[in-house]
C-alpha cells in the first residue's frame, strides 16, 4: 500500500514536471492575425477604432506608411500602469493595430502584448491586453519568424555585436524633464529628415514619456523609410505590421529615443554595445601592453635568425610563449566569431 500511494506520488510529480516544461517551452510570436477578408483598408480602419474604444482602449495615433496600409497605436489603463510598475515598461505602453491590403483581402493584425511583455522585461505578462484585443479584433493566429519561449524572449539578443536591451548610450542632456519632452516634441514637429511624430503617451506616476514616429526617407536614405523596412521584413503568407515605433523605457531604447530624469538632468538615450565594448577594448589593450613590455625583443643589430624547426619550436614555446598564446587566443575568437554570423540562418527572428 505505501509502495503503491510513493508510486503514485512520483508519478504525479513527473507529469507536473512535464506539464512545466512543455509550458515553458510554448513559442511566443510577436504578431497576431486577428481577422482577414473582403472590404477596403479605410473601412476597415473606422471598424477597428470603434472596436477598440468598445474594448477599453484608447487610440493615441494613426498614420499610413504607404497606399493600402495603415496603423493605428493604442493604449490603456493597464498598459500604462503596467509600464509604470515594470523597469523597462515604457516600450510595453503601447501596442500597435495593422490595417493592410495583401491580395484581394484585407488584413488586420497587431503586436502580441504577452511576446512585448516579455522581450521588454515586464513585472506582468499582459494576457488582460491580449483577451481584450482578441475580443475586439479576433485571434486567427500567431506569426513572425520562428518564436522564442518566455524564457528566450527575457534574454533576447540578436546576434554578436549588437545591442543589448539594457545598453543605452546618451544623446542629449537637459536642465529638466519637462525642458527634454519639448524639445523632442518640437524637433519631431519639424518632420526633419523624413521623421515625423505620430504619439507621445506619458507613463503615469513617472517622468518618462513615449514617442512614436513615422520614418519617409528621401532617395539618399531608403533605409529609414518604412516601405523599404517593410519589403525586408515582410512575411509571405501573412503581413507584418506596418510599424516603426519609438518605443522608450526608463534608460534604454529600441528605434527610438526615451526622456527621462533618473539621476539628475534629463537625458535623451539610445541603445548601444559601448559600455561592454570599451571594458573589452581596454582589456585587449592591457594584454597586448603585458606583451610588449615582458617579452625580451632582439636588438636592432642582430641579425636575423636561420633555425631549424626544433629550434623555431623552442623559441616559440620558450621565450616567446605569452606572445604566442596570445595570438593564438585571439584567432580562436576571430575563427568562433565569423562561425557564428556565417551560420545565422535565415529566418531566425529579427527582433521585438
Amino acid at each position: 500500500m505505501v509502495r503503491m500511494t510513493i508510486k503514485r506520488m512520483l508519478l504525479s510529480a513527473l507529469f507536473l514536471l512535464v506539464g512545466v516544461a512543455q509550458a515553458d517551452d510554448v513559442k511566443l510570436k510577436p504578431f497576431v492575425l486577428g481577422s482577414k477578408g473582403a472590404g477596403t483598408v479605410a473601412e476597415k480602419s473606422a471598424q477597428v477604432k470603434s472596436a477598440l474604444t468598445t474594448a477599453g482602449f484608447t487610440v493615441v495615433g494613426e498614420y499610413a506608411p504607404y497606399d493600402g496600409a495603415n496603423i493605428i497605436i493604442v493604449t490603456n489603463d493597464e498598459l500604462k500602469n503596467n509600464a509604470a510598475a515594470s523597469e523597462a515598461g515604457g516600450y510595453g505602453a503601447v501596442q500597435r493595430v495593422s490595417v493592410t491590403e495583401a491580395g484581394q483581402e484585407v488584413q488586420v493584425s497587431y503586436t502580441n502584448p504577452v511576446y512585448m511583455s516579455h522581450v521588454y522585461r515586464m513585472n506582468g505578462d499582459l494576457s488582460g491586453v491580449a483577451a481584450s484585443l482578441a475580443t475586439a479584433l479576433g485571434n486567427v493566429e500567431e506569426f513572425g519568424a520562428r518564436g522564442m519561449t518566455a524564457k528566450q524572449a527575457r534574454k533576447y539578443h540578436y546576434m554578436i555585436g549588437m545591442e543589448y536591451f539594457d545598453e543605452p548610450s546618451e544623446l542629449a542632456e537637459y536642465g529638466s524633464y519637462e525642458e527634454a519632452v519639448q524639445a523632442v516634441d518640437a524637433k519631431l514637429s519639424n518632420n526633419l529628415n523624413g521623421v515625423s511624430k505620430v504619439y507621445r503617451v506619458d507613463i503615469p506616476g513617472k517622468q518618462e514619456s513615449v514617442f512614436g514616429v513615422a520614418l519617409k526617407g528621401g532617395s539618399d536614405g531608403k533605409y529609414m523609410d518604412d516601405r523599404f523596412i517593410m519589403s525586408e521584413i515582410d512575411f509571405r503568407d501573412v503581413n507584418a505590421q506596418r510599424k516603426k515605433n519609438l518605443a522608450p523605457t526608463k534608460k534604454r531604447t529600441s528605434f527610438g529615443v526615451d526622456v527621462q530624469t533618473k539621476f539628475g538632468p534629463a537625458r535623451l538615450v539610445f541603445h548601444r554595445q559601448a559600455s561592454s565594448a570599451a571594458v573589452a577594448a581596454a582589456v585587449i589593450a592591457l594584454i597586448l601592453l603585458i606583451v610588449v613590455v615582458d617579452t625580451d625583443w632582439p636588438g636592432q643589430g642582430v641579425s636575423v635568425l636561420h633555425t631549424a624547426t626544433d629550434a623555431l619550436a623552442r623559441l616559440l614555446f620558450d621565450r616567446y610563449v605569452l606572445p604566442f598564446e596570445v595570438v593564438s587566443v585571439l584567432l580562436l575568437a576571430a575563427v568562433i566569431g565569423g562561425v557564428y554570423l556565417a551560420k545565422r540562418e535565415p529566418d531566425e527572428p529579427s527582433g521585438p
